[in-house]
């Protein structure tokens, strides 16, 4: 079995099961999208997994935003900046995908850019909310 790009762990938990679930959910498809490129799968694969990703990826910013709305997160706006920087960025990479882009460099980018910056965003970014929501639970 190849090793995945992105793993979830425990310490990326921000204290929500639906959120964390969902944040879960996220990375198996982008370690799906990865292997799709690398293995050369069928191009309707990889558009089933880019069609999954842009409907999960904004039910999920809904989702945490909403939450962090209910809590009184008071970052929310400049989080809700990151999440729409980020649909900017994912669009530019589907536009890409479309224009006929070489898997190869698509396969590096869905590491390069998906990966980490899921990763990076769940670590750091989310964190934020998940510190000053759970101590008031």
């Amino acid at each position: 079995m190849e090793k995945r790009i992105i793993e979830w762990n425990a310490e990326l938990s921000v204290g929500n099961k639906k959120l964390d679930d969902e944040h879960k959910g996220l990375f198996d498809k982008i370690n799906d999208l990865y292997f799709g490129f690398k293995n050369g799968k069928d191009e309707t694969i990889i558009r089933s997994i880019l069609v999954f990703l842009d409907r999960y990826i904004n039910e999920h910013f809904n989702d945490e935003e909403e939450y962090m709305r209910k809590n009184q997160f008071p970052g929310l706006i400049t989080h809700k900046r990151v999440h729409q920087e980020f649909m900017k960025k994912y669009e530019e990479f589907k536009k890409r995908y479309s224009s006929g882009y070489s898997a190869k460099k698509l396969k590096e980018e869905v590491k390069s850019f998906l990966a980490e910056w899921w990763i990076n965003h769940v670590a750091m970014i989310d964190h934020q909310y998940a510190d000053y929501i759970t101590p008031k639970h």
